[in-house]
């Protein structure tokens, strides 16, 4: 088997972006819309080439990226967190989250306070040297990742947190199928870029995520790349009259960073695309799998 070549920011990216809209821009400071408990995000644009080209669509459409540590604050990532949270809270003797909340469903403020002094609690009565310890640690440093998802601006928990959290073996394992885009089909991997950090829009490992496409006029794009454009504050007053989402754009004028190279792009659109037209048949039940797993194992020669 050929060994694989390394692949750097150079590789992903072209850093001097053209005027005209491509799909695969990159930009900085959109907004998410409230979609996310993140106000604005780098986007990555999807729209059809051929429709920016030849001047076919009235909007651009994007998705939102976020690095890895900000999604494990993500209600997309919550199950995973929930998952080695109730690990922690079961060896502690506690109840496990996943008695309290649904799936996808983030815990409460309220519930988290609960569940915190629940911990001290059970803390204050172990000794020095207890392994439990361990878990007690652990478990703070879920309670702390839960709580960062919450405000308009997400708080990112450092690597080392996520490591002690997830336990060194799972954090490898987790991350390597993340970077080669095998943990989850509705987010997709992004490389820094390396760039300065005044400049840089991806500075961490990142995610592109499916699930949140956005849209929105193209006359905001085409102006915020505008040079001329010096009041962005009368440009977003003058657009909105026409198109009022221009307001979500107030805060922050967006920019051109970069565009993602075509054949990482295809790629991207591709596993984007197979997530929306994938087929799926009705799952078999529990009881239904056990039946044939016996009629399997009772089968004569």
């Amino acid at each position: 088997m050929p060994q694989a070549l390394p692949v750097g920011a150079k590789d992903y990216y072209e850093f001097f972006p053209t005027v005209s809209h491509r799909a695969g821009d990159i930009w900085s400071d959109l907004p998410t819309l409230g979609m996310l408990s993140i106000s604005h995000a780098p986007g990555l644009v999807i729209t059809p080439a051929c429709d920016l080209q030849n001047n076919k669509v009235e909007s651009i459409t994007y998705l939102p990226i976020v690095s890895i540590r900000q999604a494990f604050c993500l209600r997309g990532f919550f199950p995973e967190v929930r998952r080695v949270l109730d690990a922690q809270l079961s060896a502690l003797g506690l109840q496990r989250v996943s008695e309290v909340v649904a799936r996808y469903v983030p815990l409460e403020p309220g519930t988290i306070d609960q569940i915190t002094e629940k911990i001290a609690e059970v803390s204050s009565k172990l000794k020095p040297d207890s392994k439990q310890r361990e878990n007690v640690k652990r478990a703070l440093i879920g309670i702390k990742i839960i709580r960062f998802a919450y405000g308009s601006s997400v708080s990112v928990p450092t690597g080392a947190d996520l490591c002690t959290f997830l336990g060194d073996k799972q954090f490898s394992e987790i991350m390597g199928r993340i970077v080669t885009n095998g943990y989850k089909s509705d987010v997709h991997f992004l490389p820094p870029d390396l760039q300065q950090p005044e400049w840089s829009v991806i500075p961490d490992p990142s995610l592109v995520l499916f699930r949140f496409p956005l849209s929105a006029p193209i006359e905001i794009f085409d102006n915020a790349e505008d040079t001329q454009l010096t009041d962005w504050m009368a440009e977003v007053s003058r657009l909105s009259v026409c198109a009022p989402g221009a307001e979500a754009f107030r805060a922050k004028r967006p920019m051109k960073r970069q565009t993602l190279r075509p054949r990482f792009l295809a790629d991207l659109i591709t596993r984007y695309v197979s997530m929306h037209v994938r087929l799926g048949a009705p799952d078999f039940t529990d009881d239904g799998i056990e039946k044939y797993i016996q009629q399997v194992k009772e089968r004569p020669e």
